[in-house]
């Protein structure tokens, strides 16, 4: 058995390809820095992935990458093991703001009175 590494993967815009493209397409799996770390190569994954990219309608796409979300959980190649927890302590001098993304601070957005 594999052991997996404690990673995580943030994508660069909100779309499924930004999700799944380069995390669970077997054209992900590369010698050096491969995001595939489940190894997880399926081709009837690989095609619904190459098919999705080619969508443009935004509901269209959103329907092609939720059928993905599906057929790669099925696969069950993830598993959460650990979720990180992040203190963020704030004072009344500080208009903190939390990222959505990461659950820490967004220094972009928090100010200092």
């Amino acid at each position: 058995m594999a052991v997996c590494p404690n990673v995580g993967w943030l994508p660069d815009f909100a779309d499924g390809q930004a999700w799944f493209d380069p995390t669970f397409s077997g054209e992900s799996i590369v010698p050096e820095n491969n995001s595939n770390w489940a190894q997880l190569d399926v081709p009837a994954i690989n095609e619904a992935i190459d098919e999705a990219k080619k969508i443009t309608g935004q509901a269209e796409r959103d329907e092609a990458w939720g059928k993905i979300d599906r057929m790669v959980m099925a696969q069950a190649p993830a598993v959460p093991w650990i979720w990180d927890n992040q203190a963020n302590i704030a004072s009344s001098d500080v208009q903190g703001a939390i990222a959505r993304w990461n659950g820490q601070w967004d220094l972009s957005f928090t100010s200092i009175k």
